[in-house]
């Protein structure tokens, strides 16, 4: 390859805290990669990932991470090829997986490879499995905060998307009753076909209804992904001491600050209700992406994404 490389890149050009992105809100850089520093890889980035938590970051305010600037580049999970390598364990040819941003080629030091890509595991498949924001988030809800297993109740929202299907297959493997809330019936026949107990259309009004027809006796746990009046739907149907993993609220995130839960419901129920941070927990990492790249071998685990070509997309 060439001694250099250059790179376009999406940067903050302006905050939104209301409304849907656009691209009006960013602006593309060129820069130039000559050489890569001691300790530090040079990677041509094969998939980026795009995740409704950026949208968060587009706010240009606090959040669990610190506020961004303009100018400065959006963060996100990435897989890649090795171009140049200076980071001892590498070699070029090698794709790996790691924390980048928005841009076409990434250099990446120790601290922002989590490590390398399974050859046997489709490269795309890992943008899930591999991926924190996705893989390990499902995984900490599902396993160690609503803690599903064998005959439990298990209720998801925003379950055909990337974090809320892989929660779904996890308390499927688990042996768990798993009811899946979405906004289509074509999402509702795919959560089916993976195994759910249930899929209920949300946009179809009853949801309820639809959850107490599905699980009379009530939900031990719930994966929180979107807010609203789902959500409180889904409270009035949680058994005593039932436990919540708070992992969004996709349904605000274009309207300002998520409204209040309804405490009352959380009191009266004795719910457990955690919110939690993928990057709280990569001491489990290890044991989540083990068990994820082994249902996926085993043919238990379904990674459907949306894949656009170029920055302009």
């Amino acid at each position: 390859m060439t001694d250099s490389v250059s790179s376009k890149s999406l940067r903050f050009r302006k905050f939104r805290k209301t409304g849907e992105a656009t691209l009006d809100d960013f602006e593309i850089v060129t820069e130039t990669h000559a050489d890569v520093p001691d300790a530090h890889l040079l990677v041509r980035n094969i998939f980026v990932s795009c995740d409704p938590t950026h949208r968060i970051y587009l706010t240009g305010e606090e959040s669990y991470v610190p506020a961004f600037e303009t100018g400065g580049k959006m963060p996100t999970f990435i897989i890649g090829e090795v171009l140049k390598s200076k980071l001892e364990g590498h070699k070029v040819g090698e794709v790996v997986c790691g924390f980048g941003a928005w841009e076409e080629y990434s250099v990446l030091g120790k601290e922002a490879v989590l490590g390398k890509c399974s050859p046997d595991v489709p490269l795309q498949s890992n943008m899930a499995v591999q991926n924190p924001v996705i893989g390990l988030t499902a995984w900490v809800g599902t396993r160690r905060i609503c803690e599903i297993s064998k005959d439990k109740n298990f209720v998801v929202s925003g379950a055909a998307g990337a974090v809320g299907s892989i929660a779904c297959q996890l308390g499927i493997s688990s042996g768990a009753k798993v009811v899946g809330i979405c906004g289509s019936d074509e999402k509702c026949a795919w959560l089916k076909s993976i195994g759910c107990h249930e899929a209920i259309n949300y946009k179809k009004g009853h949801v309820e209804a639809e959850l107490r027809k599905a699980c009379p006796d009530g939900y031990d746990g719930y994966f929180e992904n979107v807010g609203g009046e789902i959500s409180e739907a889904v409270l009035r149907n949680m058994k005593r001491f039932g436990k919540i993993a708070l992992c969004g609220f996709i349904s605000h995130y274009n309207h300002g600050a998520a409204g209040g839960y309804n405490m009352q419901e959380v009191l009266f129920r004795r719910l457990t209700v955690r919110g939690f941070i993928c990057l709280d927990h990569f001491a489990d990492a290890p044991e989540c992406f083990g068990e994820l790249q082994e249902l996926l071998r085993a043919g238990k685990l379904e990674c459907r994404a949306h894949v656009v070509d170029g920055h302009e997309g």
